[in-house]
């Protein structure tokens, strides 16, 4: 569930409230790999990114592929939360040479 919140200089901002479900953890490389599928009910993921050699395109869909410079961008060492349907997969490429760890957790 979100909910929202202001900064010190009155920015709204997200907060997100939950309990963590089943988390999928990757290292993503040069290949396109999918996470998933989520559960009944699942309709809000986490994703966190770090340790590795850049930053991850991603895509969502029933059978989803990432591609190289098309996709959204998540940058490395930084959590987002995305809004998927249950059955959805979660696909991640990462396309410089190296592999980053990523962890996806559905939100209940």
């Amino acid at each position: 569930m979100s909910h929202n919140h202001s900064d010190d200089y009155g920015w709204r901002l997200p907060e997100i409230v939950g309990r963590f479900g089943t988390t999928y953890s990757m290292y993503a490389n040069g290949t396109s790999q999918q996470a998933g599928p989520f559960a009944d009910g699942i309709t809000l993921v986490r994703v966190a990114v770090s340790g590795g050699t850049g930053h991850v395109y991603i895509a969502i869909g029933t059978n989803p592929t990432a591609l190289d410079d098309t996709g959204p961008i998540i940058p490395m060492n930084h959590i987002e939360y995305f809004e998927v349907k249950p059955g959805e997969k979660m696909a991640f490429l990462q396309p410089h040479g190296g592999t980053t760890f990523v962890s996806v957790t559905e939100m209940l």
